[in-house]
Protein backbone atom coordinates (compact mmCIF):
# COMPACT_ATOMS: atom_id res chain seq x y z
CA UNK A 1 0.00 0.00 0.00
CA UNK A 2 1.48 3.34 -1.08
CA UNK A 3 -1.22 5.61 0.37
CA UNK A 4 -3.80 5.51 3.13
CA UNK A 5 -7.00 7.46 2.56
CA UNK A 6 -8.55 8.60 5.85
CA UNK A 7 -11.68 10.61 6.59
CA UNK A 8 -13.21 12.12 9.74
CA UNK A 9 -16.90 12.82 10.16
CA UNK A 10 -19.35 13.64 12.94
CA UNK A 11 -22.32 11.42 12.05
CA UNK A 12 -24.67 12.72 14.77
CA UNK A 13 -26.06 9.18 14.94
CA UNK A 14 -24.34 6.58 12.76
CA UNK A 15 -27.13 4.01 12.36
CA UNK A 16 -29.39 6.32 10.35
CA UNK A 17 -26.55 7.03 7.88
CA UNK A 18 -25.49 3.43 7.20
CA UNK A 19 -26.44 3.25 3.49
CA UNK A 20 -25.11 6.74 2.80
CA UNK A 21 -21.80 5.98 4.50
CA UNK A 22 -21.44 2.68 2.62
CA UNK A 23 -21.71 4.56 -0.69
CA UNK A 24 -19.24 7.21 0.54
CA UNK A 25 -16.67 4.60 1.52
CA UNK A 26 -16.94 3.02 -1.92
CA UNK A 27 -16.96 6.21 -4.00
CA UNK A 28 -14.10 7.92 -2.14
CA UNK A 29 -12.12 4.68 -1.71
CA UNK A 30 -11.73 5.31 2.01
CA UNK A 31 -9.32 3.00 3.83
CA UNK A 32 -10.02 4.21 7.38
CA UNK A 33 -13.05 6.24 8.49
CA UNK A 34 -12.91 8.05 11.85
CA UNK A 35 -16.44 8.76 13.12
CA UNK A 36 -17.53 10.97 16.01
CA UNK A 37 -20.85 11.03 17.86
CA UNK A 38 -22.06 7.54 16.91
CA UNK A 39 -24.88 7.40 19.55
CA UNK A 40 -24.21 3.67 19.98
CA UNK A 41 -25.42 1.54 22.90
CA UNK A 42 -25.02 -2.16 23.68
CA UNK A 43 -28.06 -2.84 21.48
CA UNK A 44 -26.54 -1.30 18.34
CA UNK A 45 -24.89 -3.34 15.60
CA UNK A 46 -23.63 -2.08 12.25
CA UNK A 47 -21.64 -3.68 9.44
CA UNK A 48 -20.16 -2.50 6.14
CA UNK A 49 -19.06 -4.68 3.23
CA UNK A 50 -15.27 -5.29 3.23
CA UNK A 51 -14.82 -3.23 6.42
CA UNK A 52 -14.40 -3.93 10.12
CA UNK A 53 -16.11 -1.66 12.63
CA UNK A 54 -14.84 -0.83 16.12
CA UNK A 55 -16.60 1.61 18.43
CA UNK A 56 -16.49 3.20 21.88
CA UNK A 57 -19.70 4.13 23.69
CA UNK A 58 -20.33 6.95 26.12
CA UNK A 59 -19.54 5.86 29.70
CA UNK A 60 -23.19 6.02 30.78
CA UNK A 61 -24.23 3.63 27.98
CA UNK A 62 -26.97 5.88 26.60
CA UNK A 63 -27.41 6.88 22.95
CA UNK A 64 -25.20 9.96 22.75
CA UNK A 65 -21.53 10.73 22.13
CA UNK A 66 -19.16 7.92 21.28
CA UNK A 67 -16.68 7.27 18.47
CA UNK A 68 -15.96 4.55 15.90
CA UNK A 69 -13.40 3.42 13.36
CA UNK A 70 -14.40 1.78 10.07
CA UNK A 71 -11.34 0.12 8.52
CA UNK A 72 -10.85 -2.10 5.47
CA UNK A 73 -10.54 -5.73 6.49
CA UNK A 74 -7.52 -6.26 4.20
CA UNK A 75 -5.43 -3.75 6.20
CA UNK A 76 -3.27 -5.44 8.82
CA UNK A 77 -4.23 -3.91 12.15
CA UNK A 78 -5.18 -4.57 15.76
CA UNK A 79 -7.32 -2.72 18.28
CA UNK A 80 -5.95 -1.25 21.51
CA UNK A 81 -7.90 -0.45 24.66
CA UNK A 82 -10.66 2.08 24.15
CA UNK A 83 -10.48 5.44 25.91
CA UNK A 84 -13.83 6.23 27.51
CA UNK A 85 -14.53 9.16 29.83
CA UNK A 86 -17.30 11.72 29.95
CA UNK A 87 -14.99 14.32 28.41
CA UNK A 88 -13.22 12.18 25.78
CA UNK A 89 -14.34 9.03 23.93
CA UNK A 90 -11.79 7.52 21.56
CA UNK A 91 -11.49 4.36 19.47
CA UNK A 92 -7.95 3.40 18.48
CA UNK A 93 -6.29 0.89 16.16
CA UNK A 94 -2.66 0.25 15.25
CA UNK A 95 -1.95 -0.20 11.54
CA UNK A 96 1.10 -1.99 10.18
CA UNK A 97 2.35 0.15 7.31
CA UNK A 98 5.56 0.60 5.29
CA UNK A 99 7.62 2.42 7.93
CA UNK A 100 6.38 0.68 11.07
CA UNK A 101 3.31 0.73 13.30
CA UNK A 102 1.01 3.73 12.98
CA UNK A 103 -1.68 4.49 15.57
CA UNK A 104 -5.01 5.76 14.22
CA UNK A 105 -7.56 7.16 16.68
CA UNK A 106 -11.12 8.47 16.28
CA UNK A 107 -12.01 10.92 19.05
CA UNK A 108 -15.08 12.81 20.21
CA UNK A 109 -15.10 15.57 22.86
CA UNK A 110 -18.64 16.59 23.91
CA UNK A 111 -19.22 20.36 23.85
CA UNK A 112 -20.52 20.64 27.41
CA UNK A 113 -17.24 19.38 28.90
CA UNK A 114 -13.94 21.25 28.92
CA UNK A 115 -10.97 18.91 29.51
CA UNK A 116 -7.85 20.48 31.00
CA UNK A 117 -4.36 20.24 29.54
CA UNK A 118 -3.39 17.21 31.64
CA UNK A 119 -6.55 15.37 30.60
CA UNK A 120 -5.80 15.93 26.91
CA UNK A 121 -2.19 14.85 27.48
CA UNK A 122 -3.33 11.69 29.27
CA UNK A 123 -5.30 10.63 26.16
CA UNK A 124 -2.69 11.72 23.61
CA UNK A 125 0.17 9.95 25.41
CA UNK A 126 -1.47 6.52 25.12
CA UNK A 127 -1.33 6.87 21.31
CA UNK A 128 2.44 6.39 21.29
CA UNK A 129 5.21 8.12 19.39
CA UNK A 130 3.64 8.08 15.91
CA UNK A 131 -0.05 8.60 15.35
CA UNK A 132 -2.93 10.33 13.58
CA UNK A 133 -5.90 11.29 15.74
CA UNK A 134 -8.95 12.90 14.20
CA UNK A 135 -12.51 13.78 15.03
CA UNK A 136 -14.78 16.37 16.56
CA UNK A 137 -12.84 18.09 19.34
CA UNK A 138 -15.42 20.90 19.77
CA UNK A 139 -12.45 23.26 20.18
CA UNK A 140 -11.83 26.47 18.23
CA UNK A 141 -8.38 27.92 17.66
CA UNK A 142 -6.68 29.83 14.80
CA UNK A 143 -3.92 27.20 14.72
CA UNK A 144 -6.31 24.86 12.90
CA UNK A 145 -8.27 27.57 11.09
CA UNK A 146 -11.05 28.55 13.49
CA UNK A 147 -12.31 32.12 13.73
CA UNK A 148 -11.70 32.51 17.46
CA UNK A 149 -10.20 30.85 20.54
CA UNK A 150 -12.35 28.88 22.99
CA UNK A 151 -11.25 27.94 26.55
CA UNK A 152 -11.14 24.25 25.62
CA UNK A 153 -8.90 24.96 22.64
CA UNK A 154 -6.38 26.79 24.85
CA UNK A 155 -5.98 23.67 26.95
CA UNK A 156 -5.74 21.43 23.88
CA UNK A 157 -3.19 23.69 22.17
CA UNK A 158 -1.00 23.80 25.29
CA UNK A 159 -1.10 19.99 25.44
CA UNK A 160 -0.17 19.79 21.75
CA UNK A 161 2.76 22.18 22.19
CA UNK A 162 3.99 20.26 25.22
CA UNK A 163 3.87 16.95 23.32
CA UNK A 164 5.19 18.44 20.05
CA UNK A 165 2.05 17.65 18.02
CA UNK A 166 0.79 19.20 14.78
CA UNK A 167 -2.80 20.07 13.75
CA UNK A 168 -3.99 19.34 10.22
CA UNK A 169 -7.05 20.98 8.63
CA UNK A 170 -8.13 22.82 5.49
CA UNK A 171 -9.19 26.02 7.26
CA UNK A 172 -12.69 25.63 5.79
CA UNK A 173 -15.70 25.25 8.11
CA UNK A 174 -16.57 21.70 9.14
CA UNK A 175 -19.53 22.46 11.44
CA UNK A 176 -22.65 23.94 9.83
CA UNK A 177 -25.11 24.85 12.60
CA UNK A 178 -28.83 24.71 11.87
CA UNK A 179 -29.31 27.89 13.91
CA UNK A 180 -28.83 30.74 11.41
CA UNK A 181 -27.56 33.02 14.16
CA UNK A 182 -24.49 30.81 14.58
CA UNK A 183 -21.54 31.01 12.21
CA UNK A 184 -19.92 27.86 10.74
CA UNK A 185 -16.44 27.09 12.03
CA UNK A 186 -13.66 24.50 12.21
CA UNK A 187 -14.00 21.99 15.07
CA UNK A 188 -13.23 18.72 13.20
CA UNK A 189 -9.53 18.26 12.44
CA UNK A 190 -6.55 15.92 12.72
CA UNK A 191 -3.67 15.84 15.21
CA UNK A 192 -0.43 14.14 14.12
CA UNK A 193 2.86 13.21 15.72
CA UNK A 194 6.17 12.25 14.08
CA UNK A 195 4.69 12.50 10.58
CA UNK A 196 6.00 15.15 8.21
CA UNK A 197 3.40 17.32 6.52
CA UNK A 198 5.16 16.55 3.25
CA UNK A 199 3.47 13.14 3.34
CA UNK A 200 -0.01 14.47 4.19
CA UNK A 201 -2.65 16.12 2.04
CA UNK A 202 -5.93 17.28 3.53
CA UNK A 203 -9.06 18.42 1.70
CA UNK A 204 -12.70 19.18 2.44
CA UNK A 205 -15.63 17.10 1.27
CA UNK A 206 -19.40 17.73 1.20
CA UNK A 207 -20.70 14.29 0.24
CA UNK A 208 -22.33 13.27 3.54
CA UNK A 209 -25.51 14.73 5.04
CA UNK A 210 -25.02 15.99 8.57
CA UNK A 211 -24.45 19.26 10.36
CA UNK A 212 -20.76 18.36 9.99
CA UNK A 213 -18.86 17.87 6.74
CA UNK A 214 -16.18 15.17 6.40
CA UNK A 215 -12.50 16.01 6.02
CA UNK A 216 -10.27 13.73 3.94
CA UNK A 217 -6.59 13.06 4.66
CA UNK A 218 -4.24 11.30 2.25
CA UNK A 219 -1.19 9.76 3.91
CA UNK A 220 1.44 8.85 1.33
CA UNK A 221 4.65 6.85 1.47
CA UNK A 222 6.14 9.39 -0.93
CA UNK A 223 6.39 13.14 -0.53
CA UNK A 224 3.24 14.83 -1.83
CA UNK A 225 4.46 17.68 -3.99
CA UNK A 226 2.37 20.83 -4.38
CA UNK A 227 2.08 22.54 -7.72
CA UNK A 228 4.50 25.44 -8.07
CA UNK A 229 3.54 28.56 -10.00
CA UNK A 230 5.23 29.12 -13.33
CA UNK A 231 7.94 31.79 -13.12
CA UNK A 232 10.50 33.19 -15.54
CA UNK A 233 13.32 33.84 -13.07
CA UNK A 234 14.61 32.80 -9.68
CA UNK A 235 17.46 33.62 -7.34
CA UNK A 236 19.66 31.35 -9.49
CA UNK A 237 19.01 33.24 -12.75
CA UNK A 238 22.19 34.15 -14.63
CA UNK A 239 21.41 37.77 -15.47
CA UNK A 240 24.55 38.26 -17.58
CA UNK A 241 23.54 35.35 -19.80
CA UNK A 242 20.00 36.77 -19.88
CA UNK A 243 21.30 40.09 -21.24
CA UNK A 244 23.37 38.31 -23.88
CA UNK A 245 20.32 36.34 -25.02
CA UNK A 246 18.20 39.49 -25.29
CA UNK A 247 20.93 41.26 -27.27
CA UNK A 248 21.14 38.31 -29.64
CA UNK A 249 17.43 37.74 -30.33
CA UNK A 250 15.79 41.19 -30.08
CA UNK A 251 15.05 42.66 -33.52
CA UNK A 252 15.27 46.47 -33.44
CA UNK A 253 14.16 47.03 -37.06
CA UNK A 254 10.49 46.04 -36.94
CA UNK A 255 8.07 48.40 -38.75
CA UNK A 256 5.67 50.35 -36.52
CA UNK A 257 3.33 51.91 -39.09
CA UNK A 258 0.05 50.07 -38.44
CA UNK A 259 -1.84 48.70 -35.47
CA UNK A 260 -0.87 45.13 -36.43
CA UNK A 261 2.79 46.15 -36.64
CA UNK A 262 2.68 47.47 -33.07
CA UNK A 263 0.91 44.33 -31.81
CA UNK A 264 3.46 42.06 -33.47
CA UNK A 265 6.34 44.14 -32.10
CA UNK A 266 4.98 43.86 -28.56
CA UNK A 267 4.57 40.07 -28.94
CA UNK A 268 8.12 39.78 -30.29
CA UNK A 269 9.47 41.82 -27.36
CA UNK A 270 7.60 39.67 -24.78
CA UNK A 271 8.64 36.38 -26.39
CA UNK A 272 12.26 37.51 -26.58
CA UNK A 273 12.33 38.40 -22.87
CA UNK A 274 10.50 35.23 -21.81
CA UNK A 275 12.77 32.90 -23.77
CA UNK A 276 15.91 34.67 -22.56
CA UNK A 277 14.78 34.44 -18.92
CA UNK A 278 13.93 30.73 -19.29
CA UNK A 279 17.29 30.02 -20.88
CA UNK A 280 19.13 31.88 -18.11
CA UNK A 281 17.24 30.19 -15.26
CA UNK A 282 18.22 26.63 -14.30
CA UNK A 283 15.42 24.14 -13.72
CA UNK A 284 14.43 23.77 -10.08
CA UNK A 285 15.42 20.43 -8.62
CA UNK A 286 12.92 19.24 -5.99
CA UNK A 287 15.32 16.58 -4.75
CA UNK A 288 18.07 17.67 -2.39
CA UNK A 289 21.50 16.12 -2.37
CA UNK A 290 21.03 13.33 0.16
CA UNK A 291 24.48 11.78 -0.26
CA UNK A 292 26.20 11.03 3.03
CA UNK A 293 29.75 12.06 3.79
CA UNK A 294 32.65 9.69 3.12
CA UNK A 295 33.18 9.14 6.85
CA UNK A 296 29.53 8.16 7.38
CA UNK A 297 29.63 5.73 4.46
CA UNK A 298 32.81 4.20 5.90
CA UNK A 299 31.21 3.75 9.34
CA UNK A 300 28.11 2.16 7.77
CA UNK A 301 30.29 -0.30 5.83
CA UNK A 302 32.20 -1.22 9.01
CA UNK A 303 28.96 -1.73 10.93
CA UNK A 304 27.55 -3.98 8.20
CA UNK A 305 30.70 -6.10 8.13
CA UNK A 306 30.71 -6.55 11.91
CA UNK A 307 26.99 -7.36 11.93
CA UNK A 308 27.48 -9.99 9.21
CA UNK A 309 30.26 -11.64 11.21
CA UNK A 310 28.18 -11.58 14.41
CA UNK A 311 25.15 -13.12 12.66
CA UNK A 312 27.36 -16.03 11.60
CA UNK A 313 29.29 -16.60 14.83
CA UNK A 314 27.00 -15.07 17.52
CA UNK A 315 30.16 -14.16 19.38
CA UNK A 316 29.67 -11.93 22.48
CA UNK A 317 32.86 -10.06 21.58
CA UNK A 318 31.52 -9.23 18.11
CA UNK A 319 28.20 -8.21 19.66
CA UNK A 320 30.01 -5.66 21.83
CA UNK A 321 31.86 -4.37 18.77
CA UNK A 322 28.58 -4.13 16.84
CA UNK A 323 26.92 -2.15 19.64
CA UNK A 324 29.89 0.18 19.78
CA UNK A 325 29.86 0.64 15.97
CA UNK A 326 26.11 1.44 16.06
CA UNK A 327 26.63 3.93 18.89
CA UNK A 328 29.49 5.64 17.07
CA UNK A 329 27.46 5.83 13.86
CA UNK A 330 24.50 7.41 15.67
CA UNK A 331 26.80 9.97 17.31
CA UNK A 332 28.38 10.81 13.95
CA UNK A 333 25.01 11.21 12.24
CA UNK A 334 23.77 13.42 15.06
CA UNK A 335 26.92 15.54 14.90
CA UNK A 336 26.61 15.97 11.12
CA UNK A 337 22.93 16.88 11.45
CA UNK A 338 23.81 19.57 14.02
CA UNK A 339 26.56 20.91 11.74
CA UNK A 340 24.12 21.07 8.82
CA UNK A 341 21.62 22.98 10.94
CA UNK A 342 24.30 25.43 12.04
CA UNK A 343 25.41 25.95 8.44
CA UNK A 344 21.78 26.55 7.43
CA UNK A 345 21.20 29.05 10.24
CA UNK A 346 24.33 30.98 9.30
CA UNK A 347 23.09 31.40 5.72
CA UNK A 348 19.80 32.97 6.83
CA UNK A 349 19.42 36.69 6.38
CA UNK A 350 16.74 39.40 6.27
CA UNK A 351 17.94 41.06 3.06
CA UNK A 352 17.16 40.64 -0.62
CA UNK A 353 20.65 39.20 -1.15
CA UNK A 354 19.68 36.13 0.89
CA UNK A 355 16.18 36.02 -0.65
CA UNK A 356 14.74 37.05 2.74
CA UNK A 357 15.48 33.52 3.96
CA UNK A 358 15.32 34.50 7.65
CA UNK A 359 11.72 35.72 7.38
CA UNK A 360 10.71 32.69 5.29
CA UNK A 361 12.19 30.30 7.85
CA UNK A 362 10.45 32.16 10.68
CA UNK A 363 7.13 32.03 8.84
CA UNK A 364 7.32 28.25 8.48
CA UNK A 365 7.59 27.75 12.25
CA UNK A 366 4.18 26.92 13.72
CA UNK A 367 2.35 28.97 11.10
CA UNK A 368 -1.39 29.02 11.90
CA UNK A 369 -3.82 27.53 9.41
CA UNK A 370 -5.41 30.30 7.34
CA UNK A 371 -9.10 30.49 8.14
CA UNK A 372 -11.44 30.47 5.14
CA UNK A 373 -14.65 32.24 6.28
CA UNK A 374 -18.06 30.92 5.22
CA UNK A 375 -20.42 32.76 2.85
CA UNK A 376 -24.20 33.01 3.07
CA UNK A 377 -26.59 32.65 0.13
CA UNK A 378 -29.38 35.14 -0.54
CA UNK A 379 -31.90 32.82 1.16
CA UNK A 380 -29.81 32.71 4.33
CA UNK A 381 -28.33 29.25 3.74
CA UNK A 382 -24.57 28.85 4.11
CA UNK A 383 -22.63 28.23 0.90
CA UNK A 384 -20.56 25.05 1.15
CA UNK A 385 -19.39 24.06 -2.33
CA UNK A 386 -17.04 26.00 -4.61
CA UNK A 387 -19.88 26.37 -7.14
CA UNK A 388 -22.16 28.02 -4.58
CA UNK A 389 -19.40 30.39 -3.48
CA UNK A 390 -18.67 31.37 -7.11
CA UNK A 391 -22.35 32.13 -7.68
CA UNK A 392 -22.41 34.39 -4.60
CA UNK A 393 -19.45 36.42 -5.86
CA UNK A 394 -20.97 36.62 -9.35
CA UNK A 395 -24.28 37.85 -7.94
CA UNK A 396 -22.49 40.39 -5.73
CA UNK A 397 -20.44 41.76 -8.62
CA UNK A 398 -23.56 41.95 -10.79
CA UNK A 399 -25.32 44.07 -8.18
CA UNK A 400 -22.28 46.29 -7.50
CA UNK A 401 -21.55 47.11 -11.14
CA UNK A 402 -25.12 47.55 -12.38
CA UNK A 403 -25.34 50.87 -14.35
CA UNK A 404 -27.73 53.62 -13.34
CA UNK A 405 -31.23 52.91 -14.74
CA UNK A 406 -31.37 56.25 -16.54
CA UNK A 407 -28.22 55.40 -18.43
CA UNK A 408 -29.05 51.85 -19.54
CA UNK A 409 -27.30 51.07 -22.80
CA UNK A 410 -26.58 48.02 -24.88
CA UNK A 411 -23.37 46.10 -24.22
CA UNK A 412 -21.81 47.28 -27.49
CA UNK A 413 -22.63 50.92 -26.75
CA UNK A 414 -21.12 50.65 -23.26
CA UNK A 415 -17.94 49.03 -24.61
CA UNK A 416 -17.48 51.66 -27.33
CA UNK A 417 -18.15 54.48 -24.88
CA UNK A 418 -15.67 53.19 -22.30
CA UNK A 419 -12.98 52.55 -24.90
CA UNK A 420 -13.41 56.01 -26.40
CA UNK A 421 -13.28 57.70 -23.00
CA UNK A 422 -10.38 55.65 -21.64
CA UNK A 423 -8.13 55.08 -24.61
CA UNK A 424 -8.79 58.15 -26.72
CA UNK A 425 -5.44 59.40 -27.99
CA UNK A 426 -4.50 63.01 -28.25
CA UNK A 427 -2.92 63.56 -31.62
CA UNK A 428 -0.18 64.26 -32.31
CA UNK A 429 1.37 62.01 -29.69
CA UNK A 430 3.38 63.73 -27.03
CA UNK A 431 7.09 63.02 -27.33
CA UNK A 432 8.93 61.36 -24.46
CA UNK A 433 12.56 60.57 -23.70
CA UNK A 434 14.20 57.23 -23.06
CA UNK A 435 15.31 58.48 -19.64
CA UNK A 436 11.66 58.83 -18.63
CA UNK A 437 10.99 55.19 -19.55
CA UNK A 438 14.10 53.93 -17.77
CA UNK A 439 13.16 55.86 -14.61
CA UNK A 440 9.71 54.25 -14.56
CA UNK A 441 11.22 50.76 -14.97
CA UNK A 442 13.87 51.34 -12.30
CA UNK A 443 11.16 52.43 -9.85
CA UNK A 444 9.18 49.21 -10.36
CA UNK A 445 8.93 47.01 -7.28
CA UNK A 446 10.52 43.56 -7.85
CA UNK A 447 8.02 42.05 -5.40
CA UNK A 448 4.94 42.93 -7.46
CA UNK A 449 3.14 39.96 -9.00
CA UNK A 450 3.51 39.71 -12.78
CA UNK A 451 0.71 39.62 -15.30
CA UNK A 452 -0.20 36.93 -17.80
CA UNK A 453 3.16 37.32 -19.57
CA UNK A 454 5.05 36.51 -16.27
CA UNK A 455 7.40 39.49 -16.85
CA UNK A 456 8.28 41.01 -13.49
CA UNK A 457 9.89 44.31 -12.60
CA UNK A 458 13.17 42.52 -11.88
CA UNK A 459 13.26 41.10 -15.42
CA UNK A 460 12.70 44.55 -16.94
CA UNK A 461 15.31 46.14 -14.70
CA UNK A 462 17.94 43.66 -15.91
CA UNK A 463 17.35 44.38 -19.60
CA UNK A 464 20.43 45.32 -21.61
CA UNK A 465 20.71 48.73 -23.29
CA UNK A 466 19.20 47.30 -26.48
CA UNK A 467 16.07 46.34 -24.58
CA UNK A 468 15.69 49.80 -23.04
CA UNK A 469 15.82 51.37 -26.50
CA UNK A 470 13.31 48.99 -28.12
Amino acid sequence: MLTIQLAIWNANGLSKHKNELQAFLRDQNIDIMLISETHFTKKNYIKFNRYNVYHTMHPDGTAHGGSAIVIKNNIKHHVINEYRTEKIQATTVVVEEWSGPLTISAVYCPPKHAPKQDEFEQYLKILGNRFIAGGDFNAKHPQWGSRLISPKSRELWEAMKHLNLEPMSTGEPTYWPTDRRKIPDVIDFYITKSISKKYLKVKSCLDLSSDHSPVLLEFSSKVIESEKPCVLCSKKTNWEYYKIQVEKTLNMFLPLKTENDITEAVEHFNQCIQQAAWNATPANSTMRNAESSALVRQKIAEKRQIRKQWQITRSPELKRKLNKAIKNLHSLLKSEANDNIQDYLQTLGPTQGTDYSLWKATKRLKQPQISIPPLRLSDGVWARSAQEKAEIFAQHLTEVFTPHPSQMQSEEEVIHRVLNETYQLELPLKKFKINEVTKIIRDLSPKKAPGYDLITGQILQNLPKKGWNF
